[in-house]
């Protein structure tokens, strides 16, 4: 079962709109379908957070380039699978509203787009793609860069070194297998 946003915010005299209908998010101007999915995001994750703080987890988000974002759309694709005239198509709209609502929130927030467009150019230069060409996922190099940005992240801001005494470096299971081991120990008499 899904919560709308006023049944999480305890008022169930707010009525909902069809379910079915997905509303853009990449309109450069908002419809109040699109604010209260914002609204409920915000309301979701700062929910998870407080859940993740209760058990000694710290949370993270992290924001997933989409593909138009990262090599440019022509406006009649944008149209097509988007829905949206090219002149009401705004490709950073989620970018900036889930850095916000982060920032609200005090949520650490990782916007891997610079990295992705610094590689993109990089690649292009080679042949190479972060992405399918006829898909939307992300390809090997894609889900590799990813890899590299969030173990930087992990590393430098949820991993403690007054906890293990260690510097981490190297890849991130080789440093979390560490610690892993460095837990177990401590626990064995």
């Amino acid at each position: 079962m899904f919560l709308s946003s006023s049944e999480l915010a305890g008022d169930s005299t707010q009525q909902e709109s069809n379910p079915w209908e997905e509303p853009s998010v990449f309109r450069a101007s908002q419809t109040h379908d699109v604010k209260r999915a914002w609204d409920l995001t915000g309301l979701l994750l700062a929910k998870i957070s407080k859940e993740a703080t209760q058990k000694g987890a710290k949370s993270l988000v992290c924001l997933i380039p989409i593909r138009e974002r990262i090599y440019e759309a022509a406006p009649g694709k944008i149209q097509s699978e988007y829905g949206i005239p090219s002149q009401e198509w705004d490709g950073t709209a989620v970018e900036r509203n889930l850095a916000t609502l982060c920032y609200q929130k005090s949520l650490r927030f990782i916007d891997p787009t610079v990295s992705f467009l610094m590689a993109r150019d990089d690649l292009l230069r080679q042949g190479k793609r972060l992405y399918f060409k006829n898909d939307f996922h992300w390809n090997a190099l894609g889900h590799y860069l990813m890899a590299q940005i969030l173990e930087r992240a992990i590393l430098s801001s949820y991993i403690s070194n007054s906890e293990t005494g260690i510097i981490p470096s190297g890849s991130l299971s080789i440093t979390l297998r560490v610690l892993s081991a460095l837990r177990v120990a401590k626990l064995e008499p």
